[in-house]
């Protein structure tokens, strides 16, 4: 039972209202009386007055005694212990800072202990997430798996779990490295912004940080910054920024590389400088396919290095192609030239680089100078800047001498290396006119024909997919064979001997050929080669279908999905899929949304994880989704572990299989294992705006911690006694008025 002077009716501001009136109304009557009387007869009066202006407040407050019951207890003080990836970066002693951790809690157990005996202490550990954690379990290394640090988030979640004037302060044991909005709240003086001064004045009570990281720097190399990697153009050179700490090293190179799925990229050796400073190193590289890409930025270990986990950055990037750019040479003019030509020029998204040559009709020898009006720039455009076309296409086009050897070595090489390779057919190459153009074979997904000489075949020869064809997302659409149907048919076709193995025909001629020993000759054939793709085209008539009204839509049809197949275009393709956040942290889901055409309703999406050869393992797992009528669906996915993942959907469109695909990162964030000395002024600002303060690497005394040590809990209020209407107050007033009008009467005062 506790008591206490209650004032009902009235706030602390009316109090002080009332009070300041009397105050000043008390110094006037003092400095009125101060020359005019004694100094006997002054304290007199003024005491006389004080206890009249104290009466007539008191019976303006209407005073009461309150008898309470009250419960005193201890405070709670919440222990936050950081768990996250930066905590695993070894010191100078050669251990981590989870382990630096752990021995605090196993050689100062009667400190916890103490603690616990003066207030009423919860254990969590943190990371992006917060959790309940016994003592005993502390004494053991965490496991620094958390992908990012929230001091802030979890002091918030931490307030929540209890009453706020049951807290009675926070004690945090972390390194200092924080990825959430600690770092905002701070600018580059050091002062803390007005939203710092909002947080920390939020919080119900100090905060005492203790940083257990070792006081002499360790020797290490880190990767602080990439730079380069935040938008890039496919064929277009790009140039990585690589900035680099250096603690405790002197002498020496730094081998820094850039690689993609165990393809090294690009590498360059750069000399260490002088301890405890920085250096940089620019890497160039050509990003060739578009598309979702996870590159990673190495740099070599050197010996007795505290930490190799900052050695490593892996950044999720997008090559996005701004323009479709294709080279396109023509033999010589012709219809079919010039509709296909007219077709690329109106088609949105290409930069198209077109060339054709104007040659007799009869054989002959010939020299560059009498097939071109002007010199053609063969050995630029096949060997010099052939890597910066999405697509090369030769239309009814022999490569010229004397170097057609060597041009076609080039062009092998850009296909194998992601490229892609059209070959459209025609009355002078594939045999038409000349010897079989051995020299492009390895492009080639077709066979030179059985007799030699052959040359084109004239006819009337109706085009239908083949069942491969129906099935490939090239020509995915339910409606194509009733299109093909409907198209005029091709009036020659070039005559091969088939086709190599693993290409697949997409489009064929229906009826047999009788010069032909394969059946129906094909008229589309697509083949793989290397990280790129090939095809041919046998015929140089196709521009009847676009010179038809209703078959132009079958025209474009098929040039369409040929040129998105070849060239990997994303934006084309009938189903597209896109991971929200490339970067996910561990034990967070992945968010994917899937886009597709009209005929798709179903599709099946699985993670794979990528393996350190570059391949990627078999679906780990997969979910099946329905989608909306506007062909879109949402879903999220859970990796099971860090490391680069592909998000892969399957549907069918008719009986064509469509596939696409995307990736992600699944890790902590870049600054976690950052530097191996981490910045501290951002926790000890934060710490002292809350009245608390930083320590470390030791513990501080239990005693002078700044936590209040009890919480006062009022259970109920048994009575409240009113003090300001008992007769003897009253007769008490009237005597002080009445002793001071005697006083003034006596003393002569008016």
């Amino acid at each position: 039972m506790e008591q206490t002077i209650h004032f009902p009716g009235h706030t602390p501001w009316t109090i002080a209202f009332v009070a300041a009136l009397a105050a000043v109304g008390l110094l006037l009557y003092v400095w009125r009386v101060r020359g005019s009387l004694e100094r006997r007869d002054r304290w007199i009066l003024t005491v006389l007055r004080l206890v009249a202006v104290a009466g007539i407040l008191g019976g303006y407050l209407q005073p009461s005694l309150r008898y309470e019951e009250v419960v005193r207890r201890r405070s709670v003080v919440p222990v936050l212990v950081d768990e996250s990836a930066s905590m695993g970066v070894r010191g100078a002693d050669g251990s981590t800072r989870s382990e630096a951790v752990a021995r605090l809690f196993a050689e100062h157990a009667g400190w916890f202990e103490d603690l616990e005996r003066q207030h009423e202490v919860q254990y969590f550990a943190f990371a992006d997430r917060v959790r309940p954690i016994e003592r005993a379990a502390l004494s053991t290394p965490l496991d620094p798996a958390g992908g990012a640090t929230d001091l802030l988030g979890a002091l918030r979640n931490v307030t929540d779990r209890f009453r706020r004037e049951d807290l009675g302060g926070f004690l945090v044991l972390s390194d200092g490295v924080d990825t959430g909005t600690l770092a905002t709240l701070v600018d580059e003086s050091g002062a803390l912004l007005p939203a710092g001064r909002m947080a920390a004045e939020g919080l119900p009570g100090p905060l005492v940080a203790v940083v257990p990281a070792p006081q002499s720097p360790p020797r290490d190399v880190d990767i602080r910054r990439v730079q380069g990697l935040e938008y890039l153009l496919t064929r277009n050179v790009a140039r990585v920024h690589v900035e680099l700490g250096v603690q405790g090293i002197d002498g020496g190179v730094l081998a820094v590389s850039l690689s993609e799925g165990g393809e090294t990229l690009a590498r360059a050796d750069v000399p260490v400088p002088s301890a405890g400073t920085t250096t940089a190193v620019d890497l160039t590289f050509l990003p060739r396919n578009p598309g979702p890409h996870v590159y990673q930025v190495a740099v070599e270990p050197l010996p007795g290095e505290a930490s190799l986990a900052n050695n490593l950055r892996t950044v999720p990037a997008t090559v996005v192609r701004d323009a479709l750019r294709i080279l396109h040479v023509a033999g010589h003019a012709s219809w079919d030239e010039r509709f296909l030509r007219e077709y690329l020029m109106r088609r949105r998204g290409v930069e198209l680089v077109s060339f054709h040559t104007l040659r007799a009709d009869e054989p002959m020898t010939e020299s560059e100078a009498d097939t071109t009006l002007v010199p053609f720039p063969a050995e630029e455009i096949f060997v010099t800047r052939v890597e910066g076309f999405d697509l090369v296409l030769l239309q009814d086009y022999e490569i010229p001498h004397p170097d057609r050897t060597r041009f076609s070595e080039s062009l092998e090489r850009y296909v194998r290396a992601g490229g892609a390779f059209l070959m459209v057919g025609g009355s002078k190459v594939l045999g038409a006119q000349g010897p079989w153009p051995t020299h492009l074979e390895p492009l080639l997904p077709v066979l030179p024909p059985r007799v030699a000489g052959t040359g084109m075949s004239e006819g009337t020869f109706p085009v239908e997919a083949t069942p491969e064809g129906r099935r490939h997302p090239a020509l995915a659409n339910p409606q194509l064979t009733q299109m093909l149907a409907a198209a005029p048919p091709l009036t020659a076709l070039n005559v091969v001997g088939g086709t190599v193995p693993g290409a697949i025909t997409l489009l064929r001629a229906a009826p047999d050929l009788p010069l032909s020993a394969i059946g129906r000759p094909p008229v589309l054939v697509l083949a793989p080669h290397g990280e790129g793709r090939t095809a041919v085209l046998l015929t140089d008539t196709l521009w009847r279908w676009s010179f038809d009204p209703f078959a132009d839509a079958t025209y474009r049809k098929v040039l369409d999905g040929l040129l998105v197949y070849l060239t990997r275009d994303p934006a084309g393709a009938p189903l597209r899929l896109t991971v929200q956040t490339p970067r996910v942290l561990p034990g967070r889901p992945v968010d994917i949304v899937l886009r597709a055409a009209a005929g798709v309703k179903t599709a099946r999406v699985s993670l794979q994880h990528r393996a350190p050869d570059g391949s990627f393992e078999p679906p780990e797992t997969s979910r099946e989704i329905a989608l909306d009528d506007e062909g879109s669906a949402r879903l999220a996915l859970v990796p099971s572990g860090p490391g680069t993942w592909r998000v892969v959907a399957a549907a069918v469109e008719g009986e064509a299989p469509l596939s696409a695909e995307d990736l992600c990162v699944v890790g902590p964030l870049p600054a976690e294992v950052g530097e191996s000395e981490p910045p501290l002024r951002h926790l000890s600002i934060f710490a002292m705006a809350t009245k608390g303060r930083t320590a470390g690497p030791d513990l501080p005394t239990v005693e002078s911690l700044p936590f209040r040590p009890e919480v006062v809990a009022r259970v109920g209020v048994s009575a409240d006694e009113p003090l300001w209407n008992h007769p003897l107050v009253f007769l008490l007033l009237l005597a002080v008025l009445g002793l001071e009008w005697y006083v003034e009467r006596k003393i002569g005062y008016t």
